[in-house]
């Protein structure tokens, strides 16, 4: 299980969230790792539901996009400026993520993209189910008529 909260996520999605969390885990494993674009470009930074995971993905492409090197060490230096947060204390952790095989990252890049498919098909399903218990029929047409749209884009 997760070892995080997100403040304001249902149950469902957090659910979702905690059962793709190894994924993301060695998923930024990888990314400590090999460090390259390939692997950053892999996967958005709003795909990842863990806060350690988006960290160190969000600093990865902070040094990459200055042309430092990725790797465990300089990313938590540039953390400390750049994304102050508890969560740089789990980048030793993650590094060494029991498991992880880091010439695996594209099946752990597809599992966190998976994983942000489906929490954000359950975020449009709930914005549906308040509309429909809390709305006039017009403005649940209206979010219908939304939900549509971003369930193309999922």
């Amino acid at each position: 299980m997760a070892d995080w909260v997100v403040v304001g996520m249902s149950d469902i999605a957090f659910d979702l969230a905690a059962r793709y969390c190894d994924a993301e885990r060695a998923y930024a494993c990888s990314l400590l790792h090999i460090g390259t674009a390939e692997v950053v470009d892999a996967v958005a930074s709003d795909d990842l539901a863990d806060p350690v995971a988006r960290g160190i993905h969000a600093t990865a492409r902070v040094l990459l996009d200055r042309g430092r090197p990725v790797d465990p060490v300089t990313l938590v230096l540039e953390a400390v400026s750049t994304l102050p947060g508890r969560w740089t204390e789990h980048v030793p952790k993650v590094a060494c993520h029991p498991g992880a095989v880091p010439v695996n990252w594209p099946t752990y890049a597809a599992a966190v993209r998976e994983g942000a498919y489906r929490r954000r098909a359950v975020a449009v399903a709930e914005r549906i189910v308040q509309a429909a218990e809390t709305s006039t029929v017009d403005r649940l047409a209206e979010v219908l008529r939304s939900a549509a749209g971003l369930a193309v884009s999922l």
